[in-house]
């Protein structure tokens, strides 16, 4: 699904154009902690520097986290916000292609404004409108925004709406097969001897 999100748009760009669709605006990842949403993220950076035409190496993304983003002070939040995506904008016109913005933690700052989960400060209320605002902004944002949650029922229905979040993706913890695969990808090119075998096994 993530692969669809990133490839699609480029490898049917022809067919994109004719029905005059554009490059999803963001997709969601949850489930539990530790299965590798971080990881998904890092290979979606690397997947669009690559398709965009760039060294694998050379790749760029933008990680935060909700906390951090946060602040105690009214009206910061929405300006932190707002900086993210002129950001993403300045680069798109600089390179040519979007920058991916990963935001684990989603839902530190993107709470459900409805009131079913927990009573939401006004506050809180303002930084979601001001990220839905940034997503559908008259300009085309420059971002690929892709959230990450372990809960993603306390989320904004609206911010995971199709038209932002078009994808909902489900991470689950990776089978012994895939932990395999993720090892021997990341210490690829590494002098461990036997002792790869090892960790594995």
């Amino acid at each position: 699904q993530l692969k669809e999100a990133i490839e699609a748009p480029i490898v049917h760009e022809e067919l994109y154009k004719k029905y005059g669709m554009k490059m999803p605006k963001g997709a969601l990842l949850f489930g539990p902690p530790g299965c590798g949403k971080t990881m998904f993220a890092r290979a979606a950076a690397s997947e669009m520097a690559r398709l965009y035409g760039n060294k694998e190496d050379e790749f760029e993304f933008l990680s935060l986290s909700g906390p951090e983003l946060q602040s105690s002070y009214i009206g910061v939040t929405e300006q932190r916000i707002k900086k993210i995506f002129n950001f993403a904008q300045e680069y798109k016109s600089y390179h040519g292609y979007p920058l991916l913005v990963f935001i684990d933690e989603c839902e530190t700052i993107l709470p459900d404004r409805t009131g079913r989960v927990r009573r939401v400060h006004p506050w809180e209320e303002s930084q979601v409108a001001a990220f839905i605002a940034e997503m559908d902004g008259m300009q085309e944002s420059g971002a690929f925004v892709l959230l990450a949650t372990n809960r993603p029922e306390v989320i904004d229905q609206a911010v995971l709406r199709d038209g932002r979040c078009d994808f909902k993706i489900k991470i689950r913890k990776p089978t012994m097969e895939a932990v395999e695969v993720i090892l021997r990808k990341t210490f690829e090119g590494s002098f461990m001897g036997d002792g790869l075998d090892e960790l594995v096994f």
